[in-house]
């Protein structure tokens, strides 16, 4: 007696899907790779006004202000650094502007890219860093919720963490887990 039609075909299936599952964990990794790779942090920056090349750059985590100003200046210009300009760490989302009294920079102004250009990036927000049109950039707030933010914040001090703009009226836990991955 012979098997009814597809069955063969079924089985065939049956048996090539058994061997193509099985030949995947075969080339599965089981450990770690015996070289490792190295995952360094890199932070975004915003260069501004006299920088030689204006945008967003990355920069590894740990350049100083002023290593990042020569790596600029040595692709193109004639500015020089003046000696009173002071040093610091770079910053993730920091907005950077340069003060030149002819070819000389004599000071770099340091802010924050708006909220919207590090939601962008992937740049984490942070509450106390925030401005009012920074809160409207947040899904779910208007020009009039941003200015209670700001007023609470005047009135109460910072809000230190996320959980705590729940002191905000009009502002609930459902709020709080949408904006959770912004900051």
């Amino acid at each position: 007696m012979r098997p009814p039609r597809g069955t063969v075909l079924l089985i065939s299936l049956l048996v090539v899907y058994l061997v193509v599952l099985n030949g995947r964990e075969v080339f599965r990794e089981k450990s770690l790779p015996a070289v490792s790779v190295e995952n360094r942090h890199k932070i975004s920056v915003l260069l501004e006004c006299d920088f030689p090349e204006r945008g967003i750059h990355q920069f590894s985590d740990g350049t100083s202000l002023l290593a990042a100003i020569n790596m600029t200046l040595s692709s193109g210009g004639s500015l020089r650094l003046s000696d009173y300009v002071s040093d610091g760490p770079l910053l993730d989302g920091e907005r950077l502007s340069l003060v030149v009294n002819g070819v000389e920079i004599v000071d770099v102004l340091r802010g924050w890219m708006p909220a919207s250009q590090r939601m962008a990036i992937g740049i984490k927000l942070q509450p106390d860093r925030m401005t009012r049109e920074d809160w409207e950039a947040l899904p779910g707030i208007g020009p009039r919720l941003a200015e209670k933010i700001e007023e609470n914040r005047q009135e109460n001090g910072g809000f230190g963490s996320l959980e705590d703009l729940k002191r905000v009226r009009g502002i609930g836990s459902k709020s709080i887990e949408r904006w959770r991955c912004f900051f």
